[in-house]
């Protein structure tokens, strides 16, 4: 089988798309490649406290049986999602597919795009390990510990 592609997201945005609370990614870059990827929760805990601290965030984490802090999984895989469309983050068209949550969950100002990612599977538990910037390629054994064996199936079974 062949290589999946991954990226790192900071927390609490990896655990938002593996919750199926973000579904849309915003980057300064944007990338030709379309497909699955695995979602790393980056080591690093930069702002998550002033993150998590954002009523609407914290709310829908609450709703999900994430209510500290350290529910959040660092250094590890925590999804595997597929990477549909980028588009320009001021794009009109995107701008009515937004709920106030997701733009919560993300910088949509202008120069920016917006990944949008279809949640395939949440990873149960976490796998720890070492991300990098940019897309990067994982070998389908690192997520045998939960099991993967692809291809993934949507939740609706597709």
């Amino acid at each position: 089988m062949s290589d999946l592609k991954a990226i790192s997201m900071w927390q609490p945005w990896a655990s938002g798309v593996a919750l199926g609370l973000k579904g849309f990614e915003t980057r300064s870059w944007q990338t030709s490649y379309r497909g699955r990827l695995v979602v790393h929760a980056a080591q690093r805990r930069t702002e998550l406290h002033v993150l998590y601290s954002i009523g609407a965030m914290r709310g829908a984490f609450h709703a999900a049986g994430m209510r500290d802090l350290t529910d959040f999984p660092l250094g590890a895989y925590v999804a595997i999602v597929e990477l549909v469309a980028i588009w320009p983050a001021d794009s009109s068209t995107l701008a009515f597919r937004l709920s106030p949550l997701e733009l919560a969950f993300g910088d949509f100002s202008p120069g920016r795009f917006a990944w949008e990612l279809k949640l395939l599977e949440k990873l149960d538990p976490p796998i720890a390990a070492r991300g990098y910037q940019g897309l990067w390629d994982v070998k389908p054994t690192e997520l045998e510990p939960v099991g993967y064996s692809g291809p993934i199936h949507d939740r609706a079974g597709g």
